[in-house]
């Protein structure tokens, strides 16, 4: 498959064709009386669309080539070459902090995913002029001891993760989320982390943006507005879009995001990690990081059949023991 840069230099080289086509038909008929003045008028077009390519479109291509996802914002605050400074801050620490939480959720079952998640190297591949370009790629070490595969398929994981969020925005034209999004994420925990990280990657009136494009190394893309920001809201209140079974399980808690009434139930007997919603102050969440609990409540599995995402009804101290399913 052709890279970006690839695709430009051939729509590149369609260009200089015309201009040597042109070029050898009006050489042909300078006895037609023809000036340079003339020649140079009906040539700039061509050489126009060439600058525009290599000025303009080239450094885009580039970043869309060395990232995993690209990040595209357009508003007042990002137009030209002024665009500004909070406007980069804002979108830069969002993306940011969103590739944390959604590596969290994508990480192995049981350990400290959010110390993992954290020394995950997300590099900025490039920004771009001409609004907002900014592309992001996960930092691959290259092959070492010490660097096994297991590392290898956990960054995979949360490429992939990543690469969920321009899925989201796809499937709200009708002023909702679509239950069809399940079909297309359909490990629970990934969806409802993919639906946060949409939901505040959304532009606010305070970002000086109108528009936010995610588009992952994929293909998929997905634009995010205050309208997108809104319906994400509303919906996440009810987290669980499958099929709902009640159940039991015990598991330390990890991973607490207070704003979005979310943690991490890590090393859960025969399940390993189940993302949980909840409605919990921040002196309920300092109660409950890294204690031991049951988490009782209705929950949705993966194609699998494996718990991943639940939505807690009642959080009880206990000790360690096997899950327990009703």
């Amino acid at each position: 498959m052709d890279t970006w840069v690839d695709q430009l230099h051939a729509r590149a080289s369609i260009v200089h064709g015309q201009i040597s086509a042109w070029m050898a038909a009006m050489q042909a008929s300078q006895n037609s009386g023809i000036t340079p003045e003339q020649m140079r008028a009906a040539l700039r077009p061509f050489y126009d669309v060439l600058s525009k390519l290599y000025s303009e479109d080239l450094p885009i291509a580039q970043v869309k080539d060395a990232s995993d996802i690209v990040i595209h914002a357009e508003g007042p605050a990002a137009i030209g070459s002024t665009m500004q400074l909070r406007a980069v801050n804002w979108l830069s620490a969002k993306v940011k902090q969103q590739l944390i939480l959604l590596a969290e959720a994508a990480l192995p079952a049981n350990g400290d995913a959010h110390a993992i998640a954290k020394k995950v190297q997300w590099n900025v591949t490039g920004v771009a002029p001409g609004s907002i370009f900014m592309g992001f790629a996960v930092d691959r070490p290259p092959s070492r001891a010490g660097f096994e595969e297991s590392d290898q398929a956990a960054l995979d994981s949360i490429v992939r993760a990543a690469q969920s969020v321009p899925i989201v925005p796809q499937f709200m034209d009708q002023g909702y989320v679509d239950q069809g999004l399940t079909e297309a994420l359909t490990d629970p925990a990934i969806r409802d982390a993919a639906m946060f990280a949409a939901m505040r990657l959304s532009p606010t009136d305070a970002s000086g943006l109108v528009t936010v494009e995610v588009t992952s190394s994929t293909g998929e893309y997905g634009i995010l507005g205050q309208r997108e920001r809104i319906i994400l809201k509303d919906s996440l209140r009810s987290p669980l879009f499958g099929k709902k079974l009640d159940g039991s399980f015990v598991g330390e808690v990890r991973e607490i995001d207070l704003d979005a009434g979310r943690f991490q139930l890590r090393n859960i007997d025969h399940v390993g990690s189940l993302r949980c919603a909840a409605d919990f102050s921040q002196d309920d969440g300092r109660l409950w990081l890294g204690k031991t609990v049951k988490v009782t409540g209705v929950y949705e599995t993966d194609k699998s059949g494996r718990p991943r995402l639940m939505r807690a009804e009642k959080i009880e101290p206990s000790v360690p023991r096997q899950s327990e399913l009703h």
